[in-house]
């Protein structure tokens, strides 16, 4: 077996080998921010839109963030190199499995003080990116929970809110949970965003409900720009997502899925064909590097 390497704080470094503080933030206290990336067919998957997000969830905790767009691209790049798999066949075109990529920044050491940071952790990883062929084809399952997140604005590693929707899917037998607010506005999802189609509109969160997800943003924009739908920003309810002729999850990590029931409702309408369109669009995008 291949040995894994992470990078941490500017080293490549085999994962055994890597150290992190037992005083650091980010173990302490959950003090820290991540970005969740992925690659298409080796390459790196919107890096300049997850690297401004960073640097605007950094800003948000005052977090610095010591390293460089340039430099982090960099560092990425290097490390999927050092862990990519090449197939066994000699003869066959060496291309790379797909990777799932975390960068994650902590306030490091900083003793007792929330402000700022002198000795920040920085880190990147990578892991084979799991299949979702079997969701995309079927669409998914979805439950809900009363439990909107604290600052969804910031990409944050404190993650009780998705651990506890995590475990509230799996013991619903879905395959995401929607976060709700008390009055029953659908806010997100544990790890994606949702739009809903009606007609010819199709429906956002408020950016004040929901993490706005760099997947969600790349879709919003080519919407723009073919100017088929009106694209609106509201709140809606479940009953909304059972009404809806589509309702879509998306995310950085399997691009794009349709819902196909609420917990054992099923949506009324069971149109695909934004979800098709959508999904062909992120699949042969090729605008994959840093300077997309």
């Amino acid at each position: 077996m291949n040995q894994i390497f992470v990078h941490l704080n500017g080293k490549l470094v085999p994962m055994k080998e890597a150290k992190v503080s037992v005083f650091d933030h980010g173990f302490l206290y959950g003090d820290g921010i991540y970005e969740s990336l992925r690659t298409h067919q080796g390459n790196i998957v919107d890096f300049k839109g997850h690297y401004q997000r960073l640097q605007e969830s950094a800003k948000s905790l005052d977090i610095p963030l010591p390293y460089s767009e340039k430099e982090v691209l960099q560092w990425t790049e290097e490390l999927l190199e050092k862990n990519k798999v090449i197939p066994t066949c000699s003869e066959s075109k060496r291309i790379p499995e797909e990777s799932r990529i975390r960068i994650t920044l902590t306030r490091g050491e900083n003793h007792f003080s929330f402000c700022g940071s002198t000795n920040p952790t920085f880190l990147i990883s990578s892991t084979p990116l799991p299949s979702y062929e079997k969701e995309q084809k079927e669409g998914v399952v979805v439950t809900s929970i009363c439990l909107p997140r604290l600052l969804p604005q910031v990409k944050s590693i404190s993650l009780l809110s998705m651990i506890l929707a995590k475990q509230h899917a799996q013991r619903s037998h879905a395959f995401e949970t929607l976060l709700l607010t008390p009055e029953g506005v659908i806010c997100e999802g544990s790890i994606s965003n949702i739009l809903l189609k009606k007609g010819n509109q199709v429906w956002k969160s408020k950016k004040e409900r929901a993490l706005s997800g760099t997947t969600q943003k790349r879709i919003l924009d080519y919407l723009l720009q073919k100017k088929k739908y009106q694209l609106i920003e509201k709140d809606f309810s479940l009953d909304d997502l059972l009404e809806a002729d589509e309702a879509l999850l998306t995310n950085s990590i399997f691009n794009v899925l349709s819902v196909r029931a609420l917990e054992k409702k099923q949506l009324k309408n069971q149109g695909r064909s934004l979800f098709s369109e959508l999904r062909d669009f992120l699949t042969s995008d090729n605008l994959w590097q840093g300077d997309s």
